[in-house]
């Protein structure tokens, strides 16, 4: 961001400000909150843990995936391991697919041998996340990211406003 603003002859320091005003008030309010099991799912079929910097914001939004792997790059793991991770909330973000591609894909995601003894999925916590515009790429819009993050894990202290960025999943139990 600097690079680009100091190309363009323009100063990044006003917008680096206010996104890191904006990353500041997530972390003050969750500091003390209930750290939320989640995970991440880059992908479906097969299944991929996140990594890179969506561990942080997990973890800055108020939550831990366990199976997650900060500053590596996201990887695959077995369904078990999901199984075992008994996340509290489900987030499905694949890498390059469109909530509306996304939602296609899911049915593979249930036909999963425990897919319905998550915690997740009994609490009605499964989510999807238009991965490409807020997780899965670098730039500003990952404040945006963190900030669904947060609206999600902590919807008792960050009211829902960004509803066409992620959605509930419709889950038939």
């Amino acid at each position: 961001m600097r690079e680009l603003a100091e190309f363009l002859g323009k100063d990044a320091g006003p917008l680096e400000k206010t996104l890191r005003a904006r990353i500041e008030a997530v972390v003050r309010k969750t500091r003390k909150l209930t750290k939320r099991r989640v995970f991440c799912m880059e992908w479906i079929d097969p299944v991929f843990a996140s990594g890179h910097w969506v561990p942080e914001m997990v973890a800055m939004a108020g939550g831990v995936d366990s199976l997650a792997l900060a500053g590596k790059e996201s990887r695959r793991i077995q369904w078990a391991d999901v199984v075992a991770a008994a996340p509290e909330v489900l987030i499905l973000m694949p890498c390059g697919l469109s909530r509306k591609q996304t939602l296609h894909e899911f049915p593979t995601a249930v036909a999963r041998p425990g897919w319905k003894d998550l915690p997740a999925v009994m609490r009605g916590e499964v989510w999807y996340a238009d991965g490409p515009s807020y997780f899965n790429g670098g730039g500003p819009r990952l404040v945006d990211g963190l900030e669904i993050l947060a609206e999600i894990l902590h919807p008792e202290v960050f009211p829902r406003r960004r509803s066409r960025a992620y959605a509930k999943l419709p889950l038939h139990r």
